[in-house]
């Protein structure tokens, strides 16, 4: 069985708890790939540590094209990857030194898990929008209303 990475960037996790979100200093790395025996419109979301290719059980996602969403919390570098039906949340917090490409790697994301899975991919740069959030600096972020929801990043299956 083999894996095609469809998309791979330098992040660590976050985890929402009493509303404020606090990032795992932890150096890692997002990867969105497929592997040869998946339908067409499943893709797999890992986390895992930069020295390491091995995604665990706990930080692995298996996303349904179109059922996700993937948004910046606030002006922070904090994601969210959201599942539209359940409600469940899992964040990421950007770790490449250079901000200027967050945006883009948004859409991108968006791109490969948030098109139908007959739709053509068509940039979905209105999903990076900040959302109505704000941060407090440091490695915790407070969440505002309608922010809250249960705690992310274990997410998994």
């Amino acid at each position: 069985m083999g894996r095609e990475v469809r998309l791979e960037f330098k992040a660590g996790k976050s985890y929402l708890k009493d509303k404020k979100i606090t990032s795992d200093k932890e150096k890692g790395r997002v990867i969105l790939f497929k592997e040869s025996d998946d339908p067409e419109h499943l893709v797999h979301v890992g986390w895992t540590r930069r020295d390491s290719d091995t995604v665990a059980d706990e930080d692995h996602l298996y996303v349904f094209r179109g059922e996700c969403e993937f948004k910046l919390v606030g002006r922070s570098r904090v994601f969210m990857l959201k599942v539209k039906a359940t409600g469940e949340k899992t964040f990421y917090w950007m770790q490449d030194p250079d901000s200027s490409g967050d945006e883009q790697i948004c859409i991108l994301v968006n791109d490969i898990i948030g098109a139908p899975p007959n739709a053509p991919l068509v940039p979905a740069a209105a999903q990076c929008a900040p959302e109505s959030h704000r941060h407090d600096g440091g490695e915790q972020r407070e969440m505002q209303s309608g922010g809250g929801g249960g705690e992310g990043g274990s997410g998994g299956a």
